[in-house]
């Protein structure tokens, strides 16, 4: 009986380790910066064997097999509708968001790195799954993704545009009406 009683604690005591490890792949993957692939990997073969072992059951790794982003043009969500511009363009200033699609959709590693060229026309900011771009100088500029997994990428052309100048307006002041 004691043996049992061990067996089912350690087993509660690796799969809350488990659960603390995703965690910590969630928070390492929404840090600025690059992430390494090795690590990841690292990472996720380490919890797919802490749960395979807590629950006695495997858990089936689904290979990515590719990977596509694209600008989003929904309208209603921050930052995809832009009255007035075209899908591939962000005004000076402005952002939108970048949508990934992985293939299939329940592959079990979706760890993609976004990069841009050249460097200074646009800034990325990623949070969680939602990463957006932000236009920093007037020209062209390519968003890739990579993915950690089989090192598939896709990328997305972007215009950097001007942004158009509010109509003149004249203001006048008197005692009655301002």
């Amino acid at each position: 009986m004691e043996k049992n009683k061990r067996f089912r604690i350690s087993k509660w005591i690796m799969l809350s380790i488990s659960i603390l490890l995703n965690g910590f792949i969630i928070f390492y993957s929404c840090l600025d910066g690059p992430t390494t692939s090795k690590w990841n990997k690292f990472v996720t073969n380490i919890f797919a064997t802490m749960v395979n072992d807590a629950t006695n059951k495997e858990v089936e790794n689904i290979p990515l097999e590719n990977i596509e982003i694209k600008l989003s043009n929904e309208e209603g969500y921050v930052y995809n509708y832009l009255p007035g511009y075209k899908v591939d363009e962000i005004p000076l200033g402005s952002a939108k968001q970048i949508e990934c699609s992985f293939f299939p959709e329940d592959a079990t590693n979706k760890t993609v790195t976004y990069s841009v060229e050249p460097s200074d026309a646009a800034v990325l900011n990623q949070t969680s799954s939602t990463l957006s771009v932000v236009g920093m100088k007037v020209g062209e500029c390519t968003i890739s993704a990579k993915s950690s997994e089989g090192d598939y990428t896709s990328s997305v052309k972007v215009k950097v545009v001007d942004t158009v100048a509010p109509y003149d307006y004249k203001i006048s002041i008197d005692n009655n009406n301002i």
